[in-house]
């Protein structure tokens, strides 16, 4: 199952469009943003990018994949701040780290019921203790569609679906950025470490 940013762009045109991708650290989610990022570059489809400031695990300035692939972003603290830039009616925004904006849900809800743009918000739909962030899957109840996906168990030699992320590291507080302080979970594994 995927999210057909061409077809969304084409049947929404006069609505508001809201999709999430959900799901633990390593699981694809940002380099699925940026295939759908060239996907909107390829079919004319104006685009705009966010990640959220502190995300700067691989580039100061652009968004990153794991697999080092860069694009073009704007950093941002608040997703508020997004209304200060020229954002075309058509467009299509998508919003990397989406857990990590304290005002996603009024923002978010702003852009798609308001403005009737097209969304995509990319983001973790849990903590290391498995509890949500902030009120980022608050978003779901207004979503028009919802993906979740996985990654692969490190504790299994990657044989299992990872649907959580263990920190590795011992922070307490709930956002710690940085891939080297977690790795994909499955249940079992999960609950062994716990």
């Amino acid at each position: 199952m995927s999210i057909d940013i061409v077809n969304v762009h084409q049947m929404y045109q006069d609505e508001g469009y809201l999709g999430m991708i959900i799901g633990p650290m390593f699981a694809g989610k940002t380099s699925h943003l940026i295939q759908t990022y060239n996907k909107c570059k390829r079919a004319n489809i104006p685009v705009q990018v966010v990640n959220f400031i502190g995300d700067n695990r691989y580039h100061d300035t652009h968004l990153c994949s794991h697999d080092n692939v860069q694009i073009d972003c704007i950093q941002l603290d608040e997703l508020s701040k997004l209304m200060t830039y020229s954002i075309l009616p058509e467009s299509v925004v998508l919003i990397n780290e989406g857990q990590f904006f304290p005002d996603c849900l009024e923002s978010i809800k702003y852009m798609v019921d308001e403005l009737k743009l097209k969304v995509i918000v990319y983001g973790l739909d849990g903590d290391f203790k498995r509890k949500p962030f902030g009120k980022f899957l608050d978003l779901i109840p207004i979503a028009t569609d919802l993906m979740k996906i996985k990654s692969q168990c490190y504790y299994c030699g990657y044989k299992n679906d990872a649907l959580f992320s263990h920190r590795i590291t011992d922070e307490i507080e709930q956002c710690v950025i940085g891939t080297s302080n977690y790795k994909p979970c499955c249940r079992k594994c999960y609950l062994k470490k716990a």
